[in-house]
């Protein structure tokens, strides 16, 4: 299998999971660039799963859908699932041989878009209410989509990576009603490379992007890129410390407040998860708990208000293993919530989650045991988080 930023070996790059350790294009990046990769537990041994939950939406208590990827006939391929209020079932889709979809949206239930890559090219899939058809994405070979967000049938957006021979670019398409184009993204001054994993849209004219940028040799540092209504434009973030900073999601629920999640890495080496929040003028690093004595990250987040979000991702166990990470903000602090991990498996991760109110809540990922991996979701019913089942169609 590929890894997504082939090449990052060359450096010493340490293995990532999800999105980064999932097929890309063949042309390998130079090998000055240093490891960014998106979901990346670095300080743990972890490897590809051919089985996982990348991305999950939700309109309402009855309907959701969760995307990621699945073998199929001797190789991998793009996976949909969907709830209806009773059962989370697999749903067909057009995905073909190695084919991974890592994010989805959903503006009604005739209107939703899953985005992803396919041997090497961007892939994007709508669902109109009775089935999932491709939908011709801009970038060609070499480009691929991490991330998407719609505001209305005529209004979405989508984020990724364009890797040439030379360098990783940021990738962003726009869908306007009609057919998805490639929109400008420029780096920030001083910077070389880029790219851009996720993606918050709260209007036409508001919207986020999140990732992170680097120089050459130097470590990665946090990104966010702002949607006026006409052009996309760098704002100024901040990173932890002088080791890798990755931004892997965001979420926004007004102009004035807006949250990034990530990861960044300490003074010992060691990675610990990492929460930034916008108050309408800057952004700022709010505590996060460590994930655990030996490191952790954030993979995703989700936002009701500004007194109520969720973060999710996985922690680090002294043995090297994974253990499920959860943590909510109360409007004044984040806390870590109890979370429940797959029974008798020695990794589990969460890398999205989404919101349907307080007493409602969706969290997926995957867990393995040996180099075999399972679909994991898991539901917030008010009380406590539990993993639910995953039914065939």
């Amino acid at each position: 299998m590929n890894d997504r930023y082939m090449g990052f070996a060359a450096v010493g790059a340490a293995l990532a999971i999800v999105a980064t350790l999932t097929a890309r294009p063949a042309a390998a990046p130079p090998a000055s660039l240093p490891p960014a990769p998106r979901h990346a537990p670095v300080s743990c041994a972890a490897f590809a799963p051919l089985t996982a939950l990348a991305a999950v939406t939700a309109m309402s208590s009855r309907d959701a859908w969760a995307v990621g990827w699945s073998p199929s006939r001797g190789t991998v391929r793009a996976l949909t699932v969907h709830w209806n209020g009773t059962a989370w079932t697999r749903v067909p889709g057009p995905g073909g041989p190695r084919s991974h979809l890592f994010g989805v949206t959903a503006t009604s239930a005739r209107n939703a878009w899953a985005v992803g890559d396919s041997s090497g090219r961007a892939l994007i899939e709508r669902w109109n209410g009775a089935s999932w058809a491709t939908v011709a994405a801009p970038g060609g070979s070499g480009s691929g989509l991490d991330e998407v967000a719609a505001t209305s049938a005529r209004n979405a957006w989508a984020v990724g990576v364009h890797i040439t021979a030379r360098q990783i670019q940021p990738a962003i398409d726009r869908w306007n009603g009609t057919v998805w184009q490639r929109v400008s993204s420029p780096l920030p001054a001083g910077t070389s490379d880029g790219a851009l994993f996720g993606l918050a849209a709260i209007s036409p004219s508001q919207a986020w992007a999140v990732g992170y940028t680097f120089h050459r040799r130097q470590p990665s540092r946090t990104w966010t890129e702002r949607w006026n209504g006409t052009t996309w434009r760098p704002v100024p973030s901040p990173s932890r410390g002088s080791g890798q900073n990755v931004l892997n999601q965001a979420a926004a629920t007004s102009a004035a407040s807006a949250w990034a999640v990530g990861y960044y890495y300490n003074s010992a080496d060691q990675q610990e998860p990492l929460a930034e929040h916008w108050n309408g003028t800057a952004w700022a690093v709010v505590p996060s708990p460590p994930g655990s004595p030996d490191g952790g990250f954030l993979g995703g987040v989700s936002a009701t208000s500004q007194a109520g979000a969720w973060a999710v991702g996985a922690s680090c166990t002294r043995s090297g293993a994974h253990r499920t990470l959860i943590e909510r903000w109360n409007g004044t602090a984040w806390t870590r919530v109890p979370s429940p991990n797959a029974a008798g498996a020695r990794d589990s991760y969460l890398t999205q989650v989404t919101t349907v109110s307080a007493g409602n809540a969706w969290a997926v990922g995957w867990s393995s045991s040996g180099m075999t991996s399972q679909l994991l979701i898991e539901h917030w019913n008010g009380h406590a988080w539990e993993i639910m089942p995953i039914g065939r169609k």
